[in-house]
C-alpha cells in the first residue's frame, strides 16, 4: 500500500522499485501523461465554470473553477520534480 502511494505522490523518488533504469523512466514518461490528460480537463472544466459564471451573473460557480485550479497546480508539482530525472532531451519536449 506504501509503493502505490509513493508512486502516486512522489514518484521521482520510486527509482529503486523498477528492475531498470528503463522501466523507470517508461513509468515517469507515462505519469507525465496521464496527469497531463487529468490537468487538461481540470482546465477545461475551469474555463467552462469561468465562462457560465461571467454569462449568468452567478458568481459561486467560480468556487468550482477556483478548486480546479488549485488540484492543476497540486498536481503540476509531481510533474515538475519528474521533469528534473528525465533526460534532457524528453524534458523538453
Amino acid at each position: 500500500m506504501g509503493s502505490f502511494f509513493r508512486r502516486l505522490v512522489t514518484p521521482w523518488r520510486t527509482a529503486g522499485q523498477f528492475a531498470s533504469q528503463e522501466e523507470f523512466l517508461t513509468f515517469l514518461r507515462r505519469y507525465n501523461r496521464v496527469v497531463g490528460a487529468v490537468r487538461a480537463v481540470l482546465l477545461l472544466a475551469a474555463a467552462i465554470s469561468l465562462l457560465t459564471s461571467y454569462a449568468l451573473d452567478r458568481y459561486k460557480i467560480n468556487l468550482i473553477a477556483a478548486a480546479a485550479l488549485v488540484i492543476v497546480m497540486l498536481i503540476s508539482l509531481p510533474v515538475l520534480q519528474n521533469e528534473k530525472k528525465l533526460p534532457k532531451e524528453e524534458a523538453k519536449s
